[in-house]
């Protein structure tokens, strides 16, 4: 996402996804199966895009803002 904040806004439309693209091997990556709870400590260091993959295929991706998100859900149940 950075990349793509760094690119001026009249010029975006020459830029290609590939070039802002975040890199694979900056991805955190996750089983299916994994706990969520395993992706709190694995996001951290700059790493804010979870991918879970199974087989080589991409299944889905888990930011850090939804963690955020999902995190914030429980302690207001947790409150009321």
């Amino acid at each position: 996402a950075a990349a793509l904040y760094a690119v001026p806004a009249d010029r975006r439309h020459i830029v290609r996804a590939g070039d802002v693209a975040i890199p694979v091997s900056a991805l955190v990556l996750l089983a299916p199966d994994q706990p969520v709870t395993d992706l709190a400590g694995r996001l951290a260091n700059g790493r804010t895009v979870a991918a879970v993959v199974e087989g080589g295929q991409l299944l889905g991706l888990i930011t850090a803002a939804d963690l955020a998100r999902a995190t914030s859900r429980e302690r207001a149940r947790a409150v009321a």
